[in-house]
C-alpha cells in the first residue's frame, strides 16, 4: 500500500512541477500588453474579444513575429488593439494597405492605422480547447494559489522540522 501511495504521490508531484514550470514561464514572459512572448512567438488565448470565424473561444494560438517587410496585402495578421477603456487585446484582420516607408498597415474591417510595433505577426499553430486551461493557469490568482502559497507552506514546514530537530538534539544534550 505504501508503494502505491509513493507512486501516486510521485506522479502528482511531477504533474505539479510541470504545471509550475509552465505557469512561471508564461507569467515571467509577459510583455507590456500582458501577452506571453518567448523569443519571436506570442501565445494568445482566444476569448470573446478576439474570436472570429477562424478562431473559436478557448483556443490557444501561437503567433510568430514576422519581419514587417514580409507582410503582404490580404495576409491575416494579429495586432494589438485597445477598447474604449484602454484595455489592450489582440485581434486578427486582413491587411488592406501597407506603407513600408512609414512602417504601418491599414486593415480591412478594422478602424485605424497600425504601426509596426503593434503587429504581433501571423498564426502558425492553434490548439483547440487548451486555451481556457492555459489562460486560467497563467492568471495572477492562480499563480498565487498554485505557486506562492505551497512554497510558503513548504518553507514554514521546513522551519518547523528544523526547530523540532533542534529541540530533540537539545533534550539529548541535557539528558547526557
Amino acid at each position: 500500500m505504501k508503494k502505491v501511495f509513493k507512486i501516486i504521490f510521485g506522479i502528482l508531484l511531477t504533474i505539479y512541477l510541470i504545471l509550475t514550470i509552465i505557469i512561471v514561464t508564461f507569467a515571467l514572459s509577459r510583455n507590456d500588453y500582458g501577452i506571453s512572448q518567448i523569443k519571436n512567438y506570442s501565445f494568445v488565448f482566444v476569448n470573446s474579444k478576439n474570436k472570429n470565424d477562424n478562431y473559436k473561444d478557448g483556443e490557444l494560438l501561437i503567433i510568430k513575429k514576422k519581419n514587417f517587410n514580409s507582410i503582404k496585402t490580404n495576409d491575416e495578421i494579429f495586432v494589438y488593439k485597445s477598447d474604449k477603456n484602454n484595455n489592450v487585446y489582440v485581434t486578427s484582420a486582413i491587411v488592406d494597405k501597407i506603407d513600408f516607408d512609414n512602417s504601418f498597415v491599414i486593415l480591412k474591417n478594422e478602424y485605424g492605422i497600425f504601426r509596426e510595433d503593434l503587429i504581433l505577426g501571423k498564426c502558425v499553430n492553434k490548439y483547440k480547447s487548451i486555451g481556457k486551461l492555459f489562460e486560467a493557469l497563467t492568471k495572477k490568482n492562480t499563480y498565487l494559489i498554485l505557486i506562492i502559497i505551497p512554497c510558503a507552506l513548504l518553507v514554514i514546514f521546513e522551519f518547523y522540522q528544523i526547530i523540532k530537530y533542534l529541540i530533540v538534539e537539545n533534550k539529548k544534550k541535557i539528558e547526557e
